[in-house]
Formats: C-alpha cells, structure tokens, sequence
C-alpha cells in the first residue's frame, strides 16, 4: 500500500497543475457566460446592483490586506466560481433527501439542516486550502487570505443562490448603517444579517488564524466559534423569514445573536487583530532578512512606467509575485522558527522568490 501511495504521490507531483487550473478557470467562465441568461432573465438591474455590492465588499477588503495577503487575484476569482457551482450544487444534493422526508416547509429543514450544512460546505474547500498548504510544509499563508477566500466562496455561493430564488441578498449601503456602509450585502430582515459573503468570510479568517496559529491548540476553537456565531445568524435569518414567524425562541435567538451584531463585530475584529497580528509577523521576519530587499510601489512604477508592453507587464507580474512569495516565506519563518532567519528557508522556497525577483528587475535578486 505505501509503495501505491508513494507511486501516485509521484505522479501527482509531474502533473502540471498551474496549466490545469488555468485551463478548468477557462472553462468554467465559459460555462458562465453560456448560463448567463439564467442569472440575468428579467432582473438585470437587480444582478448589476447585487454584483456591485459584492464587489464592493470585495474591494474594500482587498485594499485593507493589501500589504498583508499572499493569494493572487486568480485564485479568489476562482474560489468564487467555487462557490457559484460546486458548493451549491453539494448543498443541493446534502439538502434534498432531508427536505423529501420533512418537507421544504419544515422549520427543521429551512431553520436548521440548511444553515448547518451550507456554513459547512462553504468553508470545506477554504480548509482544504489551508491543510494542503500545511502539508506541503513550505509557503505559509495569512489569516487574512482566509479572509478573501471565504469572501469569495460565499459572494459566490449567494449570486447563485438569489438567482435560483430570482432575489438580491443585500439591501444596500443604507439599510442597516453604520454597518451597511462595510457590508450593503446585509440580508433582509428586521435586524442586520451579514449573509453569505459576511459569513463564509468571516468562518475563512477563522481557519486562516487557526492555520497560522496551529502550534498553539487553543486556536483550533476559533474556526469552531465563527461556524457557530455565522450558523446562528443564519438559522435566524431564515426561521424569521420562512412561515415559522416570530416567537419567545426568535427572541432569545436575537439576543444570543446581539441582534444581528455578532457575526460583523466578530469579523471587523478579526480583520483588525489580523492586519495587526500579520504585520508584526512580517517586520519580525524582515528585520532578520538580508536576502531578500523590500521593493517600494512609487519607485518601481516610476522606473517600470505602466504596464503597456509586453517586457513591462513581465516586470509588473514578477513584482506582484515577488512581493505575495516574499510574504509567504516570511509568514513560514515566523509561524515554524521564530528566530530562523529567512536565508534558512527550504531551497526551492528560497529559489522561488528570487526568480520572482529576477522577473520584477531586482539588481539583488539574482
């Protein structure tokens, strides 16, 4: 058995997966665009609306961890997909045969089955994300990349879901301010309900601390609270909106819930001790490095200029890539070895960033 293992272990690693990827993004944004009538028929306004708000969403948390992220923008692109077709399709298929025997009707189905299962598959491939990177052992991503990623799971997961219920999650930058105003995408309802794309993110910090904390076995809980507090928060959403109405139970529910404060004071939070905690992490490993040379954005555009040729855009791409792999070796220095210098890194971790560098036209990256 452990000769079969290590045979298709092997064979996994000669398998371009970068040309893989590439290729199933491709195909599964013509997919997309072959469906887009079923998306956009008879509420095109309502799908541009719903899309801005989530790109908002998006926007914002892009810029407050960009100096802390190591994911590039294809992935998050891809994750969303993700969420738009094989986690909703795996909540489909987990819901049907409890909603056969109960009936769609059934509080226990709309209140409890669907919340519980969904908040689990959204946050299934941000886990597989992370354990996988654990086990190569090498790059370390940042608890804010959990962030994005779980962003982008549940923006996905909730375009799809509104446009089978022919609905928009969101009520806009007004409907619950000050709290709107970082999150339009909050649901309906009598209190604030962070939705999808809240809660999917919020549930992917989580993991994202858990992954970066993981020597400490404490940690492991906050994963297991975010599901908790966004299942909450779901489960009231849809018992006050389904035929179940409101009652002694609703109530108890909303104050467990801070009245739908808990889930967006719990994610606010957790981005700032992230951007906080991260941060610190990379001037730590930085101070020790003298390998690896900071590149300034103003200075590189000035000599790069914008990307409008082809030797240009080579240069922009090895700086962007540069800077997320110098982040993720620093992140495994500090998350394995407090005090390893980062010129102890693996080889190939080491090799990586400075061809990156080579590409961005770093004079000490060669």
């Amino acid at each position: 058995m452990s000769t079969a293992i290590a045979s298709w272990t092997s064979a996994a690693r000669r398998i371009p997966w970068g040309l893989v990827a590439r290729v199933g993004l491709l195909l599964t944004v013509l997919v997309f665009v072959l469906q887009l009538p079923f998306f956009v028929a008879g509420r095109a306004e309502q799908v541009t609306q719903e899309l801005a708000q989530m790109l908002y969403v998006f926007l914002w948390m892009l810029l407050a961890t960009s100096w802390t992220r190591t994911v590039p923008l294809s992935m998050l692109v891809s994750f969303w997909f993700v969420g738009l077709y094989p986690v909703v399709a795996l909540s489909v298929m987990v819901g049907q045969p409890v909603a056969a025997a109960l009936g769609l009707d059934s509080p226990m189905v709309y209140a409890f089955w669907v919340p519980l299962t969904e908040e689990a598959l959204k946050a299934l491939p941000i886990l597989l994300f992370f354990a996988f990177a654990a086990r190569r052992g090498t790059w370390q991503h940042a608890a804010s990349d959990g962030l994005l990623l779980g962003c982008a799971v549940g923006s996905g997961f909730a375009f799809h879901e509104d446009a089978m219920f022919r609905r928009i999650g969101g009520d806009g930058w007004s409907a619950a301010a000050p709290w709107s105003y970082f999150f339009p995408t909050l649901g309906q309802g009598v209190e604030p309900v962070l939705s999808h794309t809240g809660w999917t993110a919020l549930v992917g910090l989580a993991i994202g601390f858990a992954f970066l904390y993981r020597r400490r076995r404490w940690v492991w809980l906050l994963p297991l609270g975010a599901y908790v507090i966004v299942a909450l928060d779901h489960m009231i959403s849809n018992y006050t909106s389904g035929s179940a109405g409101t009652s002694g139970l609703t109530a108890m529910l909303y104050a467990l819930d801070l009245n739908g404060l808990l889930p967006v004071l719990a994610l606010l939070g957790g981005l700032l001790a992230a951007l906080v905690l991260e941060h610190r992490a990379l001037r730590q490993a930085a101070s020790r490095d003298r390998w690896f040379p900071p590149i300034r954005l103003a200075g590189f555009g000035a000599t790069v200029g914008a990307p409008t040729t082809w030797p240009a855009i080579i240069r922009w791409q090895g700086f962007l890539d540069y800077v997320r792999y110098r982040r993720a070796l620093y992140y495994a220095v500090w998350q394995r070895l407090a005090h390893m210098p980062a010129s102890e890194a693996t080889d190939d971790m080491v090799r990586t960033v400075f061809l990156r560098g080579r590409e961005a036209g770093l004079a000490r990256a060669t």
